[in-house]
C-alpha cells in the first residue's frame, strides 16, 4: 500500500511516521506550535480521519502526477471491497495508459453471441487505398490482435459501391481485395 501525503495537513516537512498503534499524531503546525490528530479506528492500515480537508492528495511512490487533486503515480490505484469480502477491486491503468477497472480496460463491453464478455478487446478503424484490386495491411503496437480467429473486420468501398473482401491473415495482417485504386474503410473488432 502506497504511503500518501496530505498537501495542507500534513506536508512533505512535517510528516511523521504513524506505527499503525498510536491514539494520537502530532504535527507541527503554521503558529509555531503542534496540533493533535486523533485517528478514528486507528490501526496497520494508517491513519484513518473522520475529516480531512486538503487542497491535494499526494503519493509517495516515484514519480506523482503533477497536478489534480489526487496525484497518483503509475503503479498506484484507487481501491474498494468486494461485495463479498474476499478481494479488492481496482481503478488504475496500464502500461499504455489505458483505465483499468478490476484488471479490465474500460471501454464499450464487447460480447459474444451467448452473451460472454470479450476481454481485452479493442477497435482498430483506418482507409487503406487499393492497388491493382488489392492491398494488405499490417497492424502493429497496441492495434495487434492474439490471432486471425480473434477479430471480425467489416469493410466498405467509399469510392463506389463495389464488393469488398476481407481476410485475416493473422492477428496482424489483413488483405482487402476489390475495384482497381477505390479508398477502403474497415474497421475491426475483437482480442
Amino acid at each position: 500500500m502506497a504511503q500518501i501525503i496530505v498537501k495542507g495537513l500534513i506536508s512533505e516537512e512535517d510528516l511523521q511516521k504513524y506505527d499503525g498503534t498510536a491514539t494520537t499524531f502530532t504535527r507541527a503546525n503554521s503558529t509555531g506550535g503542534t496540533s493533535t490528530l486523533t485517528p478514528v479506528g486507528a490501526g496497520s492500515s494508517g491513519l484513518k480521519f473522520a475529516k480531512v480537508l486538503a487542497s491535494s492528495v499526494v503519493t509517495l511512490s516515484s514519480n506523482p502526477a503533477a497536478s489534480g487533486v489526487l496525484r497518483l503515480a503509475t503503479g498506484d490505484a484507487v481501491a474498494w471491497r468486494n461485495n463479498a469480502n474476499g478481494a479488492d477491486i481496482l481503478l488504475g491503468k496500464d502500461s499504455s495508459d489505458r483505465l483499468t477497472f478490476g484488471g479490465n480496460t474500460v471501454q464499450a463491453p464487447i460480447y459474444n453471441s451467448t452473451g460472454t464478455i470479450q476481454n481485452i478487446a479493442h477497435i482498430v478503424q483506418d482507409t487503406v487505398t487499393l492497388s491493382g484490386g488489392t492491398a494488405t495491411v499490417t497492424l502493429t503496437g497496441s492495434a495487434v490482435f492474439s490471432s486471425a480467429s480473434s477479430y471480425t473486420c467489416v469493410a466498405i468501398d467509399e469510392t463506389g459501391t463495389n464488393a469488398v473482401k476481407v481476410t485475416q491473415t493473422s492477428g496482424s495482417s489483413i488483405t482487402f481485395t476489390g475495384t482497381g485504386t477505390d479508398v477502403i474503410r474497415y474497421i475491426c473488432i475483437g482480442t
